[in-house]
Order: C-alpha cells, then sequence, then structure tokens
C-alpha cells in the first residue's frame, strides 16, 4: 500500500523518501535539510548543501529521534522552508545545484 502525504504544495511529481536521525530541534514539512556527518544525523539546512526535505508532520524532536524525509525527486520551490518556516530564497545555483544531487526544483 503507497503512504500518501498531505504536502502543502511541496511534491510535485516522484519523490524518494527515507526514514533517518535528527538533531534536536523544531521541523516543519518543507525543511531544507543537511546532514550532520561527524553526529550521524539530520538538521536544518545552513550551508546550501543539501542532504534533504522534511516530511513529517510540524513537530520537535529530541536527539536521535527518527522521521521521514525526501531524499530525491520533483518539489515545488514554493515548499521548501529555511530554518525559520518561511520560503526558502531558491536561486538559479542552488536549483543547478540540488540537481545533481537528485532534486528536480520545479517553480509552479
Amino acid at each position: 500500500m503507497a503512504t500518501s502525504y498531505i504536502t502543502n504544495n511541496l511534491i510535485a511529481g516522484d519523490v524518494k523518501t527515507q526514514q533517518v536521525k535528527f538533531a534536536a530541534g523544531t521541523y516543519q514539512r518543507g525543511m531544507a535539510l543537511e546532514y550532520d556527518a561527524n553526529n550521524d544525523r539530520y538538521t536544518v539546512l545552513s550551508s546550501g548543501n543539501i542532504a534533504g526535505i522534511f516530511l513529517g508532520e510540524d513537530r520537535t524532536l529530541v536527539d536521535n529521534d527518527y522521521d521521514s524525509i525526501i531524499i530525491g525527486g520533483e518539489v515545488y520551490a514554493a515548499g521548501i522552508l529555511n530554518s525559520s518556516g518561511t520560503a526558502l530564497t531558491i536561486t538559479e545555483d542552488m536549483i543547478a545545484a540540488w540537481a545533481a544531487r537528485g532534486f528536480y526544483i520545479k517553480r509552479k
């Protein structure tokens, strides 16, 4: 049986998902994430090197909690959020760099 998500204009087509560990923090659906290799978990994007997009319900996680992320596929630019929970400003450079990581960013 397929899983269905209420995506608030995030998912634009086929996506790949994964269950992963998170750093403690508050996460909202659509937040861009990076991977912290030193601590083996995901956290909110701060450097521009996207590793995933938070797909779970909006919630606060403690260190090493698991939740769902999008690890590649088609997503809408307007649905990607920054660390403040507002729309992330997506540049053409970001679209090109993220495409190399398996994300196809659509501008509706």
